[in-house]
């Protein structure tokens, strides 16, 4: 399997790839949680639409919605993982600074056969700022 390499790039005058299926897996789960619902051009069912979250009353109802949802979109647009959970809590991942904006952690815990199991997690803020931290 072949893929993109993110962030796009170039090497040696051609788009940069990878084969690594640990890479390709962490790229999908991200894509998906960045792309917001409708945002895709004929697949209005694509992406979990994390920026979505800060704008919505956040309590544990919320959180178990938006898991539900974005465990259901990874699960249908990523094929080379398996996802064992997605973890958003309310006190330490949420956090409100003195100017009203608040910033996320969402934490995707996925399996890669052959690999092991990995963490992949995204944080946004209010300015829709995203940033990803990951490890096998």
């Amino acid at each position: 399997m072949k893929s993109i390499s993110i962030p796009f790039r170039f090497e040696n005058g051609k788009v940069a790839d990878t084969t690594d299926i640990g890479t390709i897996a962490r790229q999908r789960i991200g894509d998906v949680l960045a792309t917001r619902g409708y945002e895709r051009v004929m697949q209005p069912g694509y992406g979990a639409g994390i920026s979505d979250l800060l704008f919505e009353p956040l309590d544990p109802l919320v959180f178990a919605d938006y898991k539900i949802d974005a465990l259901s979109a990874i699960n249908e647009n990523v094929s080379v993982a398996t996802i064992n959970d997605i973890r958003v809590k309310e006190g330490d991942s949420v956090q409100y600074n003195d100017e009203g904006q608040s910033t996320l952690k969402v934490s995707v815990v996925y399996s890669v056969p052959n690999l092991g199991t990995a963490t992949y997690t995204v944080t946004v803020n209010t300015n829709k700022i995203l940033t990803e931290e990951s490890a096998f």
